[in-house]
């Protein structure tokens, strides 16, 4: 099921998908200023706890070079430091009809003792319109910090998908999950890749065939475990791009990091698939 965050994501589509179809027809973009987008945002996510600028070396990056807004590039990055204490991130856009991309946790096999320097998190994202994207930090004790970039790119909600339809649905479910060590930077360093098959529907696309839109249909949830224990827990919604696609890194002293990997769509789907440096 979607945390809270998540939830609270996909209860404004339901509002902003009405709103944006009339005002899309009528040839009118919504309007508010950026601040007043981000204090509604924040309001609705946050409540009240205060958000406090990333200036400890939290990190995140937008490749504005990708002219795709349906799979822009994005960077998270966490501080060697700070990996023992930070407990999730929320990857935000203010202007998307879902501003919460996705909301990810980290887990006992994630936030262990290994040195092995700073952490990546990289995904692919739907760009609505051109937004400020936000990595919000939040740390065991409950604490906020955000680290902001600007997305360039607009259209990403309601593109097309770049496969067709009866394609999309027939490789629907395939799971690729890749482990990586590289010695050369670390003893326990891996780089991980996990990429889910699935057309990530946002529900503002139309469909030539039926007319109307296609119904918003979206993989909602991901688990990876290692040896048992949870390395990240992935809660998404419409915003991501279809074939949702993680690629992270973390620590292991096992020679064999074999990396577990359950998923859920929003139709109650499943889909798993294990790997490692062998896959």
């Amino acid at each position: 099921m979607m945390n809270t965050s998540a939830r609270i994501g996909m209860t404004k589509v339901t509002a902003w998908l009405g709103v944006l179809c009339l005002m899309i027809s009528a040839g009118v973009a919504p309007a508010l200023a950026d601040g007043e987008m981000w204090a509604s945002v924040r309001g609705d996510i946050f409540g009240e706890r205060p958000v406090e600028v990333a200036t400890n070396g939290y990190k995140l990056y937008v490749d504005n070079t990708i002219k795709d807004a349906a799979m822009l590039p994005v960077s998270i990055r966490i501080p060697a430091d700070k990996v023992d204490v930070t407990s999730k991130v929320h990857l935000l856009v203010d202007y998307n009809p879902a501003p919460v991309v996705a909301v990810i946790a980290f887990g006992p096999a994630y936030r262990n003792g290994i040195d092995i320097g700073e952490r990546k998190i990289n995904t692919r994202i739907r760009m609505d319109r051109i937004s400020t994207v936000r990595a919000v930090f939040e740390t065991v004790d409950g604490k906020l910090f955000m680290a902001e970039a600007f997305g360039a790119s607009g259209g990403g909600c309601s593109s097309a998908s770049a496969k067709d339809h009866d394609r999309a649905l027939a490789q629907l479910g395939r799971v690729k999950v890749k482990v990586a060590a590289q010695p050369a930077i670390g003893q326990n360093w891996r780089d991980a890749i996990v990429m889910i098959r699935h057309p990530n529907f946002t529900g503002m696309q139309p469909d030539a065939e039926k007319g109307g839109y296609t119904p918003a249909w979206f993989v909602e949830k991901i688990d990876v475990s290692l040896h048992g224990k949870s390395v990240v827990s992935i809660a998404a919604g419409i915003s991501l791009s279809e074939d949702p696609n993680f690629r992270f890194t973390f620590a292991d002293e096992s020679e064999e990091s074999i990396l577990s990997v359950s998923a859920i769509d929003s139709k109650g789907k499943q889909f798993s698939a294990v790997g490692g440096p062998n896959s």
